[in-house]
């Protein structure tokens, strides 16, 4: 989830949990995952968003797959919704 252009140099990197408890989805601030060859995970799974959080890079053995560009999408409205924000930001 994090942008290592901009953060790359932090020694932590933020990350959006996944579960293969489809019942998970009943919870609000959750996403589906599709499995595919991208996404390279092994089943569906829900992006629990409401855990969305920083852990340390070390954490991360593997490079993680991607996720279609509906379900990042999804994933940060989810976001935003638990954030307060809206689908526009005003304007200053």
């Amino acid at each position: 989830m994090q942008d290592d252009g901009y953060a790359g140099s932090l020694p932590t990197t933020m990350v959006v949990p996944l579960s293969t408890a489809m019942r998970a989805i009943r919870f609000a601030g959750t996403a589906l995952v599709a499995a595919t060859k991208e996404s390279r995970l092994r089943q569906d799974s829900v992006a629990l968003v409401f855990q969305f959080r920083a852990i340390d890079r070390s954490r991360v053995r593997e490079m993680p797959g991607t996720i279609s560009e509906a379900e990042r999408d999804e994933v940060f409205r989810e976001l935003r919704k638990l954030t307060g924000q809206t689908e526009s930001y005003p304007t200053v």
